[in-house]
């Protein structure tokens, strides 16, 4: 099953749908949050390139996304945009950036990714 493969049209805007489609799949379908992230991310991303997507690891694409919380222990965090510490979109070797450790009590993030230029 996937999620998140209907974007871009007035009813499903980007990024504003799919943080609540994962909780209907939990809430709704009985999934357990995991199983309805790995619908969202994994098993959507074999509609745009299943060789070079769908896991996390060199030489594959992927977009990384910082949570602030735990989304397997309630996976409406994912729509508080306040709890997303960092957004890492697919980047070349000369964008990467290394993320540092938060330092212990500090409440921002240490992780930015590289604006546009």
């Amino acid at each position: 099953m996937m999620c998140g493969t209907d974007s871009g049209f007035a009813v499903t805007p980007y990024g504003q749908w799919h943080a609540r489609e994962l909780e209907l799949f939990v809430t709704l379908l009985g999934m357990s949050p995991l199983e309805a992230i790995t619908c969202g991310t994994k098993n959507s991303s074999i509609t745009v390139d299943g060789a070079n997507t769908g896991t996390l690891e060199v030489g594959k694409f992927a977009d990384l996304l910082v949570v602030d919380g735990d989304p397997l222990a309630d996976i409406r965090i994912l729509q508080d945009k306040g709890k997303l510490a960092a957004i890492y979109p697919p980047a070349s070797p000369s964008t990467r950036r290394r993320c540092r450790p938060r330092s212990a009590g500090r409440g921002s993030a240490a992780c930015r990714f590289p604006s546009a230029s």
